[in-house]
């Protein structure tokens, strides 16, 4: 009954949880808030990981307002405080949600080296927005540690049945 509650507690910080039809384990967190612009323009990013035996896929997901739409290949960069730049690709369609990969490395390095600035690039343009001092940082860590946490307890296709 304890694993159960403990998986519990894990699902509702989780948006998904789930395991797929070929054993993989699919982990998709709450979307957070990136920024908002006016007009109505309001950008949430959620991060997902599929796991299966030792292979671990991560990706950011952005959720856009307004007449944005992300076409295959368009970048998403993030400045840090040391003006490095961490550079994603979107591999969606324009009639998905932008997903872009990343590797667990950079995402370490949003955490640890605090986003100051984020650029869309979009089908008409870039959208450019300054960072508050470790909003977007903090928040990954949030999603990451989640997911982390998760993965901590094993679940199978039989988990709770």
């Amino acid at each position: 009954m304890l694993l159960v509650s403990i998986l519990n507690v894990n699902a509702q910080k989780l948006a998904v949880d789930k395991i797929g039809t070929d054993g993989s384990r699919v982990l998709i967190t709450k979307n957070y808030n990136l920024f908002y612009e006016y007009p109505a323009r309001d950008v949430q990013f959620g991060l997902g990981f599929v796991v299966k035996d030792t292979l671990r896929i991560s990706q950011i997901t952005l959720r856009i307002g307004g007449d944005i739409k992300i076409d295959n290949d368009n970048k998403l960069l993030f400045k840090l405080e040391d003006e490095s730049i961490v550079e994603l690709w979107n591999y969606s369609n324009k009639y998905s949600v932008p997903s872009y990969l990343i590797k667990e490395n950079d995402i370490v390095k949003l955490i640890n080296g605090n986003v100051t600035k984020v650029r869309i690039e979009h089908s008409l343009g870039v959208v450019d927005k300054e960072i508050k001092k470790n909003s977007f940082s903090k928040k990954l860590k949030e999603a990451y540690d989640n997911i982390v946490e998760a993965l901590k307890n094993k679940k199978d296709f039989y988990t709770g049945f």
